[in-house]
């Protein structure tokens, strides 16, 4: 009965264990993915910021002529500047929002899954 009691404690810690190093690894292996896809969006915002500044159609923006990464599977920007990027190998999905206050453009974003977005955008 003791080998038992001793067998299954072992079964439980091991499998504790492996649980805590997956979500190690888990954030280890997908939060750089999401950094990659909002570091490959910057340019587009700084041109989208540009835009708006000088009162211009933030929709006429060529995506065809930066370079996202492989990990960005579909990208859209509305009419008023708003990104919105799909990728990832869990489909992170993000929507960066501008709002022009005083020829300062300042961004909103909300995105999911929640744990891999980067504060700014759990905060906000």
């Amino acid at each position: 009965m003791r080998c038992f009691i001793i067998g299954i404690l072992s079964a439980a810690i091991t499998f504790i264990f492996l649980g805590v190093v997956y979500g190690i690894y888990r954030d280890f292996t997908y939060r750089p993915i999401t950094g990659e896809l909002f570091t490959s969006v910057m340019p587009i915002q700084a041109d989208i910021e540009h835009k708006l500044i000088n009162g211009d159609d933030a929709v006429s923006i060529d995506l065809t002529k930066y370079n996202l990464t492989s990990e960005v599977k579909k990208i859209l920007i509305s009419e008023f500047g708003e990104i919105t990027v799909q990728g990832g190998k869990l489909g992170q999905i993000f929507i960066l929002t501008p709002r022009l206050n005083e020829n300062v453009v300042e961004w909103n974003c909300m995105g999911g899954p929640y744990w891999l977005m980067p504060a700014f955008c759990r905060d906000t």
